[in-house]
Protein backbone atom coordinates (compact mmCIF):
# COMPACT_ATOMS: atom_id res chain seq x y z
CA UNK A 1 0.00 0.00 0.00
CA UNK A 2 1.48 3.23 -1.01
CA UNK A 3 1.71 5.47 1.91
CA UNK A 4 -0.50 8.48 0.95
CA UNK A 5 -3.22 5.36 0.63
CA UNK A 6 -2.26 4.31 4.29
CA UNK A 7 -2.17 7.49 5.51
CA UNK A 8 -6.12 7.49 4.44
CA UNK A 9 -6.77 4.73 5.74
CA UNK A 10 -5.55 5.12 9.12
CA UNK A 11 -7.41 8.57 9.19
CA UNK A 12 -10.60 6.76 8.17
CA UNK A 13 -10.59 4.00 10.83
CA UNK A 14 -9.38 6.71 13.51
CA UNK A 15 -12.68 9.08 12.21
CA UNK A 16 -15.57 5.77 12.44
CA UNK A 17 -15.42 5.77 16.38
CA UNK A 18 -16.32 9.43 16.10
CA UNK A 19 -19.26 8.17 13.28
CA UNK A 20 -20.79 5.89 15.52
CA UNK A 21 -20.94 8.11 18.32
CA UNK A 22 -22.28 10.33 15.91
CA UNK A 23 -25.09 7.88 14.79
CA UNK A 24 -25.83 6.69 17.82
CA UNK A 25 -26.28 10.16 19.31
CA UNK A 26 -28.70 10.86 16.87
CA UNK A 27 -30.87 7.43 17.79
CA UNK A 28 -30.78 7.99 21.16
CA UNK A 29 -31.35 12.19 21.41
CA UNK A 30 -32.84 13.32 17.66
CA UNK A 31 -34.88 10.46 16.38
CA UNK A 32 -38.34 9.65 18.81
CA UNK A 33 -39.95 6.68 17.90
CA UNK A 34 -39.23 6.90 13.89
CA UNK A 35 -39.67 11.03 13.71
CA UNK A 36 -36.84 13.59 13.48
CA UNK A 37 -38.50 16.78 14.50
CA UNK A 38 -41.44 15.63 13.87
CA UNK A 39 -41.23 14.16 10.14
CA UNK A 40 -41.33 10.11 9.73
CA UNK A 41 -38.10 8.77 8.12
CA UNK A 42 -37.62 5.68 6.60
CA UNK A 43 -37.85 2.93 6.00
CA UNK A 44 -42.44 3.42 5.91
CA UNK A 45 -43.49 0.72 7.78
CA UNK A 46 -47.44 0.41 8.02
CA UNK A 47 -47.87 3.10 10.40
CA UNK A 48 -45.44 6.45 10.39
CA UNK A 49 -46.64 8.32 13.26
CA UNK A 50 -48.50 7.56 16.72
CA UNK A 51 -51.84 8.76 15.60
CA UNK A 52 -52.04 6.66 13.36
CA UNK A 53 -51.22 3.78 16.06
CA UNK A 54 -53.88 5.53 17.78
CA UNK A 55 -56.29 4.58 15.27
CA UNK A 56 -55.22 1.00 14.84
CA UNK A 57 -55.58 0.31 18.49
CA UNK A 58 -59.26 2.07 18.70
CA UNK A 59 -60.64 0.06 15.64
CA UNK A 60 -58.78 -3.26 17.00
CA UNK A 61 -60.60 -2.75 20.54
CA UNK A 62 -63.51 -1.05 18.62
CA UNK A 63 -63.40 2.16 20.75
CA UNK A 64 -65.28 5.35 19.12
CA UNK A 65 -63.11 7.29 16.92
CA UNK A 66 -61.47 10.78 18.60
CA UNK A 67 -61.79 13.90 17.30
CA UNK A 68 -58.59 13.76 14.97
CA UNK A 69 -59.74 10.66 13.62
CA UNK A 70 -63.34 12.43 12.53
CA UNK A 71 -61.43 14.50 9.96
CA UNK A 72 -60.32 11.93 8.00
CA UNK A 73 -64.29 10.64 7.63
CA UNK A 74 -65.68 7.17 7.40
CA UNK A 75 -63.93 4.05 5.84
CA UNK A 76 -66.12 3.73 2.63
CA UNK A 77 -65.03 0.35 0.53
CA UNK A 78 -65.04 2.29 -2.88
CA UNK A 79 -63.77 5.88 -2.29
CA UNK A 80 -61.15 4.55 0.66
CA UNK A 81 -63.14 7.53 3.05
CA UNK A 82 -65.83 9.68 2.64
CA UNK A 83 -68.29 12.20 4.73
CA UNK A 84 -71.20 10.80 6.35
CA UNK A 85 -74.37 12.14 5.19
CA UNK A 86 -76.16 14.39 8.27
CA UNK A 87 -73.02 14.45 10.69
CA UNK A 88 -71.55 16.92 12.39
CA UNK A 89 -68.39 16.11 12.80
CA UNK A 90 -66.77 19.59 13.27
CA UNK A 91 -68.33 21.48 10.19
CA UNK A 92 -72.36 20.16 8.85
CA UNK A 93 -73.28 17.80 6.13
CA UNK A 94 -76.52 17.98 4.57
CA UNK A 95 -78.56 14.50 3.20
CA UNK A 96 -76.16 14.47 0.14
CA UNK A 97 -72.87 13.92 2.42
CA UNK A 98 -72.15 17.50 1.00
CA UNK A 99 -70.73 20.39 2.77
CA UNK A 100 -73.18 22.34 4.61
CA UNK A 101 -76.91 23.18 5.91
CA UNK A 102 -78.40 23.74 3.15
CA UNK A 103 -81.03 20.83 1.20
CA UNK A 104 -80.89 20.90 -2.37
CA UNK A 105 -83.45 18.88 -4.45
CA UNK A 106 -82.16 15.95 -6.86
CA UNK A 107 -84.14 17.86 -9.76
CA UNK A 108 -82.34 20.97 -10.45
CA UNK A 109 -85.06 24.02 -9.68
CA UNK A 110 -86.54 26.14 -13.03
CA UNK A 111 -84.66 29.66 -13.32
CA UNK A 112 -81.63 28.56 -11.20
CA UNK A 113 -77.43 27.68 -12.06
CA UNK A 114 -76.44 24.74 -10.36
CA UNK A 115 -72.61 24.13 -9.63
CA UNK A 116 -71.49 20.86 -7.79
CA UNK A 117 -67.60 20.97 -7.15
CA UNK A 118 -65.43 17.87 -6.46
CA UNK A 119 -61.58 17.49 -5.36
CA UNK A 120 -60.10 17.45 -1.84
CA UNK A 121 -59.38 19.95 1.25
CA UNK A 122 -59.50 23.24 -1.11
CA UNK A 123 -62.66 22.02 -2.73
CA UNK A 124 -64.17 21.17 0.91
CA UNK A 125 -62.60 24.45 2.38
CA UNK A 126 -60.49 23.21 5.22
CA UNK A 127 -60.01 25.35 8.16
CA UNK A 128 -62.93 27.86 7.24
CA UNK A 129 -66.28 28.12 8.63
CA UNK A 130 -69.22 26.85 6.54
CA UNK A 131 -70.53 30.62 5.39
CA UNK A 132 -66.66 31.16 4.29
CA UNK A 133 -66.48 28.33 1.74
CA UNK A 134 -65.58 29.47 -1.93
CA UNK A 135 -69.24 28.04 -2.68
CA UNK A 136 -71.15 29.18 -0.02
CA UNK A 137 -70.17 32.89 -0.71
CA UNK A 138 -70.72 32.39 -4.31
CA UNK A 139 -74.39 31.47 -3.29
CA UNK A 140 -75.01 34.19 -1.16
CA UNK A 141 -73.51 36.73 -3.68
CA UNK A 142 -75.93 35.56 -6.36
CA UNK A 143 -79.33 33.79 -4.76
CA UNK A 144 -80.04 32.18 -8.53
CA UNK A 145 -76.74 29.92 -8.05
CA UNK A 146 -77.10 26.63 -6.31
CA UNK A 147 -72.88 25.43 -5.43
CA UNK A 148 -73.09 22.24 -3.93
CA UNK A 149 -69.57 21.22 -1.98
CA UNK A 150 -68.85 17.47 -2.69
CA UNK A 151 -65.20 18.09 -1.71
CA UNK A 152 -63.34 15.70 0.52
CA UNK A 153 -60.28 16.47 2.53
CA UNK A 154 -57.25 14.27 1.40
CA UNK A 155 -58.75 12.91 -2.13
CA UNK A 156 -56.68 12.53 -5.05
CA UNK A 157 -58.57 13.45 -8.23
CA UNK A 158 -58.96 9.96 -8.80
CA UNK A 159 -61.23 9.91 -5.90
CA UNK A 160 -62.51 13.05 -6.63
CA UNK A 161 -63.92 11.55 -10.35
CA UNK A 162 -65.25 8.43 -8.38
CA UNK A 163 -67.23 10.26 -6.28
CA UNK A 164 -68.59 12.49 -9.08
CA UNK A 165 -69.81 9.02 -10.60
CA UNK A 166 -71.73 8.24 -7.13
CA UNK A 167 -73.36 11.43 -6.48
CA UNK A 168 -73.03 13.81 -9.12
CA UNK A 169 -74.13 12.57 -12.53
CA UNK A 170 -78.35 13.18 -11.72
CA UNK A 171 -78.22 16.46 -10.26
CA UNK A 172 -79.06 18.24 -13.36
CA UNK A 173 -75.50 20.78 -13.22
CA UNK A 174 -75.08 23.38 -15.22
CA UNK A 175 -71.26 23.42 -13.76
CA UNK A 176 -68.75 20.57 -12.85
CA UNK A 177 -65.84 22.29 -11.04
CA UNK A 178 -62.90 19.75 -10.77
CA UNK A 179 -60.48 20.97 -7.83
CA UNK A 180 -57.32 19.79 -8.18
CA UNK A 181 -54.52 21.49 -5.21
CA UNK A 182 -50.96 21.29 -7.23
CA UNK A 183 -50.13 18.53 -4.77
CA UNK A 184 -52.86 15.96 -5.78
CA UNK A 185 -50.25 14.97 -8.36
CA UNK A 186 -48.38 12.92 -6.12
CA UNK A 187 -51.60 11.20 -4.23
CA UNK A 188 -52.81 10.47 -7.90
CA UNK A 189 -50.56 7.65 -8.01
CA UNK A 190 -50.45 6.58 -4.99
CA UNK A 191 -52.46 3.61 -2.89
CA UNK A 192 -52.00 3.92 1.02
CA UNK A 193 -51.66 7.42 2.10
CA UNK A 194 -48.90 7.25 4.39
CA UNK A 195 -46.13 6.27 1.88
CA UNK A 196 -47.18 9.70 0.02
CA UNK A 197 -48.42 12.29 2.80
CA UNK A 198 -46.55 10.80 5.80
CA UNK A 199 -47.99 12.72 8.36
CA UNK A 200 -51.46 11.70 7.37
CA UNK A 201 -53.92 11.13 10.32
CA UNK A 202 -55.17 8.02 9.98
CA UNK A 203 -53.66 5.13 7.66
CA UNK A 204 -56.18 4.76 4.36
CA UNK A 205 -55.73 2.67 1.68
CA UNK A 206 -57.42 4.47 -1.45
CA UNK A 207 -58.11 3.66 -4.90
CA UNK A 208 -55.96 5.27 -7.54
CA UNK A 209 -56.23 5.17 -11.52
CA UNK A 210 -53.38 3.45 -13.81
CA UNK A 211 -52.61 3.73 -17.97
CA UNK A 212 -53.05 0.77 -19.35
CA UNK A 213 -52.56 0.76 -23.08
CA UNK A 214 -53.40 4.56 -22.97
CA UNK A 215 -56.19 4.00 -21.07
CA UNK A 216 -57.55 4.78 -17.32
CA UNK A 217 -57.87 1.69 -15.71
CA UNK A 218 -59.30 1.47 -11.90
CA UNK A 219 -57.31 -0.52 -9.36
CA UNK A 220 -59.58 -0.88 -6.35
CA UNK A 221 -58.45 -0.56 -2.93
CA UNK A 222 -59.25 -4.02 -1.43
CA UNK A 223 -60.20 -3.67 2.03
CA UNK A 224 -64.07 -4.61 2.74
CA UNK A 225 -64.67 -1.90 6.60
CA UNK A 226 -62.00 -0.69 9.20
CA UNK A 227 -61.68 -3.54 11.18
CA UNK A 228 -60.10 -5.90 8.13
CA UNK A 229 -57.90 -3.08 7.36
CA UNK A 230 -56.90 -2.11 11.02
CA UNK A 231 -56.05 -5.83 11.29
CA UNK A 232 -53.67 -5.67 8.14
CA UNK A 233 -52.23 -2.92 9.28
CA UNK A 234 -51.28 -4.19 13.05
CA UNK A 235 -49.73 -7.31 11.33
CA UNK A 236 -48.27 -5.81 8.58
CA UNK A 237 -49.80 -7.31 6.16
CA UNK A 238 -51.15 -3.69 4.50
CA UNK A 239 -47.68 -3.07 2.56
CA UNK A 240 -47.99 -6.56 0.13
CA UNK A 241 -51.27 -6.16 -0.24
CA UNK A 242 -51.10 -2.52 -1.73
CA UNK A 243 -47.65 -2.86 -3.12
CA UNK A 244 -48.91 -3.54 -6.69
CA UNK A 245 -48.95 0.26 -8.87
CA UNK A 246 -48.22 1.79 -5.73
CA UNK A 247 -45.89 4.74 -7.27
CA UNK A 248 -43.85 5.57 -3.45
CA UNK A 249 -41.61 3.04 -2.01
CA UNK A 250 -41.90 1.88 1.71
CA UNK A 251 -38.49 1.52 1.68
CA UNK A 252 -35.06 1.41 -0.14
CA UNK A 253 -34.47 -2.56 0.49
CA UNK A 254 -30.98 -2.25 2.10
CA UNK A 255 -32.05 -3.39 5.13
CA UNK A 256 -29.23 -3.93 6.80
CA UNK A 257 -28.33 0.09 7.01
CA UNK A 258 -32.02 0.66 8.12
CA UNK A 259 -30.40 0.83 12.20
CA UNK A 260 -27.92 3.96 10.89
CA UNK A 261 -29.27 7.23 11.54
CA UNK A 262 -27.23 8.54 9.01
CA UNK A 263 -28.95 6.28 6.38
CA UNK A 264 -32.09 7.12 7.47
CA UNK A 265 -31.28 10.72 7.25
CA UNK A 266 -30.34 10.81 4.05
CA UNK A 267 -32.65 8.50 2.83
CA UNK A 268 -35.30 11.01 4.01
CA UNK A 269 -33.90 13.49 1.79
CA UNK A 270 -34.14 11.09 -0.83
CA UNK A 271 -37.56 10.42 -0.32
CA UNK A 272 -39.10 13.41 0.37
CA UNK A 273 -37.12 15.08 -2.46
CA UNK A 274 -39.07 12.95 -4.97
CA UNK A 275 -42.31 13.76 -3.32
CA UNK A 276 -41.62 17.13 -4.26
CA UNK A 277 -44.45 18.71 -6.50
CA UNK A 278 -42.89 20.78 -8.74
CA UNK A 279 -40.27 18.43 -10.06
CA UNK A 280 -43.28 15.93 -10.66
CA UNK A 281 -45.43 18.64 -12.53
CA UNK A 282 -42.02 19.56 -14.52
CA UNK A 283 -41.59 15.77 -15.41
CA UNK A 284 -44.18 15.41 -18.71
CA UNK A 285 -43.25 12.31 -18.97
CA UNK A 286 -43.34 10.90 -15.70
CA UNK A 287 -46.13 8.36 -14.56
CA UNK A 288 -47.77 11.22 -12.02
CA UNK A 289 -48.17 13.74 -14.97
CA UNK A 290 -49.62 11.75 -17.35
CA UNK A 291 -51.91 9.45 -15.05
CA UNK A 292 -53.08 13.16 -13.86
CA UNK A 293 -53.89 14.51 -17.10
CA UNK A 294 -55.50 11.38 -17.78
CA UNK A 295 -57.93 11.24 -14.67
CA UNK A 296 -58.72 15.13 -15.40
CA UNK A 297 -59.69 14.21 -19.37
CA UNK A 298 -61.77 11.51 -18.45
CA UNK A 299 -63.74 13.69 -15.78
CA UNK A 300 -64.32 16.15 -17.99
CA UNK A 301 -65.49 14.25 -20.51
CA UNK A 302 -67.96 12.61 -17.80
CA UNK A 303 -69.25 15.71 -16.54
CA UNK A 304 -70.49 17.05 -19.93
CA UNK A 305 -72.08 13.70 -20.86
CA UNK A 306 -73.62 13.92 -17.70
CA UNK A 307 -75.27 17.36 -19.30
CA UNK A 308 -73.24 19.61 -17.66
CA UNK A 309 -72.74 22.74 -19.89
CA UNK A 310 -68.81 23.31 -18.96
CA UNK A 311 -66.62 21.53 -16.28
CA UNK A 312 -63.76 23.86 -15.68
CA UNK A 313 -60.51 22.37 -13.41
CA UNK A 314 -59.94 24.67 -10.40
CA UNK A 315 -56.08 24.76 -9.83
CA UNK A 316 -55.57 25.53 -6.22
CA UNK A 317 -52.05 26.98 -4.79
CA UNK A 318 -50.08 26.37 -2.22
CA UNK A 319 -48.63 29.42 -0.21
CA UNK A 320 -44.91 28.65 -1.37
CA UNK A 321 -46.53 28.50 -5.09
CA UNK A 322 -47.94 32.11 -4.93
CA UNK A 323 -45.14 33.08 -3.26
CA UNK A 324 -42.75 32.05 -6.08
CA UNK A 325 -45.27 33.37 -8.48
CA UNK A 326 -45.32 36.49 -7.00
CA UNK A 327 -41.70 37.02 -6.54
CA UNK A 328 -39.94 35.62 -9.66
CA UNK A 329 -42.83 34.47 -11.84
CA UNK A 330 -42.61 30.62 -11.45
CA UNK A 331 -45.21 28.89 -12.35
CA UNK A 332 -44.05 25.56 -12.57
CA UNK A 333 -47.40 23.81 -13.10
CA UNK A 334 -47.76 25.48 -16.80
CA UNK A 335 -46.89 22.34 -18.51
CA UNK A 336 -50.38 21.08 -17.09
CA UNK A 337 -52.03 24.69 -18.29
CA UNK A 338 -50.77 23.94 -21.86
CA UNK A 339 -51.96 20.25 -22.02
CA UNK A 340 -55.17 20.97 -20.62
CA UNK A 341 -55.37 24.09 -23.48
CA UNK A 342 -54.32 21.10 -25.95
CA UNK A 343 -57.14 19.00 -24.87
CA UNK A 344 -59.77 21.74 -24.90
CA UNK A 345 -60.11 21.54 -20.81
CA UNK A 346 -61.13 25.06 -19.34
CA UNK A 347 -59.07 26.15 -15.88
CA UNK A 348 -59.12 28.49 -13.45
CA UNK A 349 -55.99 28.80 -12.25
CA UNK A 350 -56.07 30.29 -8.77
CA UNK A 351 -52.64 31.40 -8.02
CA UNK A 352 -53.39 33.88 -10.98
CA UNK A 353 -56.49 35.11 -8.99
CA UNK A 354 -55.00 36.13 -6.03
CA UNK A 355 -51.65 37.28 -7.66
CA UNK A 356 -53.62 39.85 -9.34
CA UNK A 357 -55.51 41.01 -6.21
CA UNK A 358 -52.48 40.89 -4.03
CA UNK A 359 -50.74 43.00 -6.56
CA UNK A 360 -53.77 45.34 -6.69
CA UNK A 361 -53.59 46.36 -3.31
CA UNK A 362 -52.27 50.36 -2.58
CA UNK A 363 -50.39 49.21 0.08
CA UNK A 364 -47.37 46.12 0.32
CA UNK A 365 -49.44 43.71 2.33
CA UNK A 366 -48.71 39.72 3.11
CA UNK A 367 -49.52 37.09 1.30
CA UNK A 368 -50.24 34.89 4.40
CA UNK A 369 -54.03 36.68 4.59
CA UNK A 370 -54.64 34.62 1.73
CA UNK A 371 -54.36 31.48 3.88
CA UNK A 372 -55.91 30.04 7.01
CA UNK A 373 -52.48 27.32 8.06
CA UNK A 374 -52.32 25.50 5.17
CA UNK A 375 -55.94 26.65 3.28
CA UNK A 376 -57.66 29.45 1.79
CA UNK A 377 -58.78 32.08 3.87
CA UNK A 378 -62.70 33.56 3.61
CA UNK A 379 -60.90 36.32 1.81
CA UNK A 380 -59.39 34.09 -0.65
CA UNK A 381 -62.50 31.97 -1.25
CA UNK A 382 -64.13 35.12 -2.32
CA UNK A 383 -61.72 36.00 -4.80
CA UNK A 384 -62.74 32.75 -6.45
CA UNK A 385 -66.32 32.65 -5.60
CA UNK A 386 -66.47 36.31 -7.84
CA UNK A 387 -63.46 34.78 -10.60
CA UNK A 388 -66.05 31.68 -10.78
CA UNK A 389 -69.05 33.61 -11.08
CA UNK A 390 -67.06 36.20 -14.04
CA UNK A 391 -66.24 32.74 -15.80
CA UNK A 392 -69.39 31.14 -15.74
CA UNK A 393 -71.19 34.12 -16.90
CA UNK A 394 -68.72 34.01 -19.78
CA UNK A 395 -68.53 30.41 -20.86
CA UNK A 396 -72.57 29.35 -20.17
Amino acid sequence: MRPRHKRLLVAGLSLLPALVLADLCLTLFAIEDGLFFGRPLPPFGPTTTAEQKRWVENRLAERPADKSEARAGIFDAELGWTYQANSKAGVRFNSMGARGTREYSREKPDGVTRVICFGDSFTFCAEVGNEETWQAQLEARHPDFEVINFGVSGYGTGQALLRFRRRGTDLGANVVCIGLYLENIGRNVNRYRPLWWTRTHAPSPKPRFVLDGGELKLVPQPFQNTLELAQAVDDGSVLATLHEHEHWAASDGLSFLQHSSFWRLASAYREYTRRNARDLWLDVEGEPFRVTVAILDRFHREALEAGARAAPVILFPMRQELEGLLATDDRFWSELCRELDRRSIPYIDVAMVLADAHRAQTELTDVMRFYTGGHLSGEANGLLADALHEWIGRNL
